[in-house]
């Protein structure tokens, strides 16, 4: 119990590190690590989820104070920004941080009655998915402002992800296209992209309570419905939502962003468990270690819990370190090394055509920015390729 709990802890501090530099994301180290460690021991994945659970709090950091967002964080980017122009850069990421612990909360109170539906629905799941997933690919064009843009980025992601996919001599294709996407393309951006600062209030001040509480509810039924659907992922869920119940309150909106953040990934570990089904990068990484039983399940929510509870405890107080150094933290040139080093990292697990992928993954993620299109629609790269797998095309 000791050494596990050692375990979690080295995660839980390794995804400060993930979540806090901008363009690192936590599936990076996962894939490495099931590249390393085939038979997944105990320990590396405890490690591996205690990661990924403080990343999903950390992330929020520099998508808030730097407009440099994560791949399933970046919805909190405007309202988030906003409260950094306003000086309330540190109420923000709290607010995100909170979400995050009530919604696994919530989350973990409520599991049975998600893994009743499961354990239900999971016969009708196949006929039912690819016509949802078709529905919400429609209705992000529809709600976009930028219908012709969306409706392009959407058909050339789609075309990357059926090339990519359907070439067998890539090995790590998938992977590639998301570094393209949500790292490569981000990171570039941010280095052109000048950032002023200003001085920020490093308090919490007057939270409602009434929207802590819907919006960690929120996030545990927006999770709950795209944890069964693959390739979907936080952001569809909080698109969906606002479609559903309309206008959401600023402090709800950003209390259910970082709920759904984490609650999302601890929905891919259930279903995981359930129905076999991998829905995130972690969740690949720690396929080879689930096994259904009643112990699996009680170790990923109790490693949550604890994740969730030390990244509360800790971003009380590093959000507070990391807001006052940023001025003095040159995060071009640290983009830059990121930038680099996953270039290498694709070459070196990946290969060229792996390196090649990704670039032109990154070129469309940067169109689809500077074109204001959602990056979302960035993700019919797997959406469409699902689609057509359960149609039989």
């Amino acid at each position: 119990m000791i050494e596990l709990l050692f375990w979690i802890l080295a995660g839980c501090c390794c995804g400060i590190i993930t979540g806090t530099l901008p363009g690192l994301h936590v599936n990076t180290l996962a894939f490495l690590l099931m590249l390393v460690f085939a038979d997944m021991p105990i320990g590396i994945a405890a490690f591996i989820i205690a990661m990924a659970v403080t990343h999903s709090f950390y992330d929020f950091i520099p998508s808030i104070v730097l407009g440099v967002p994560d791949e399933d964080n970046y919805l909190a980017i405007l309202p988030g920004h906003r409260y950094f122009i306003k000086g309330l850069a540190y109420k923000a990421i709290m607010l995100t941080a909170l979400g995050g612990l009530f919604g696994t909360i919530i989350l973990l109170i409520f599991m049975p009655l998600f893994v009743g539906f499961l354990l239900y629905a999971k016969e009708y799941l196949p006929f039912l998915i690819p016509w949802i997933l078709i529905f919400v690919l429609i209705l992000v064009v529809l709600a976009s402002k930028q219908r012709a843009k969306t409706a392009f980025v959407m058909g050339m992601s789609a075309l990357l992800g059926i090339a990519v996919l359907t070439n067998m001599s890539m090995k790590n294709g998938v992977m590639a296209i998301v570094l393209g996407f949500f790292s490569m393309s981000i990171l570039l951006l941010s280095i052109l992209n000048r950032v002023d600062f200003k001085k920020q209030k490093l308090r919490m001040g007057k939270v409602v309570t009434k929207n802590v509480l819907k919006g960690s509810l929120l996030a545990v039924l927006g999770s709950a419905i795209v944890s069964v659907l693959p390739s979907m992922g936080p952001n569809h869920a909080a698109f969906i939502l606002r479609k559903i119940f309309g206008k959401i309150k600023t402090e709800a909106y950003m209390v259910m962003i970082g709920g759904i953040n984490t609650c999302n990934l601890l929905f891919s570990l259930f279903v995981l468990q359930m129905l076999g089904k991998t829905r995130t990068g972690v969740a690949i990484a720690l396929r080879s270690f689930v096994e259904n039983n009643q112990n699996t399940f009680i170790l990923f929510a109790g490693i949550g819990l604890v994740s969730a509870s030390f990244s509360v405890i800790s971003i009380i107080f590093f959000a507070k370190v990391i807001i006052n150094n940023l001025i003095n933290v040159s995060y071009r040139r640290l983009n830059a090394v990121t930038f680099i080093g996953i270039c290498s990292f694709i070459l070196l697990f990946g290969g060229f055509l792996e390196l090649i992928v990704s670039l032109v993954a990154c070129a469309l993620g940067i169109y689809a920015s500077t074109s204001k299109v959602a990056r979302s629609s960035c993700m019919a790269f797997l959406i469409i390729p699902t689609i057509m797998i359960y149609l039989g095309l």
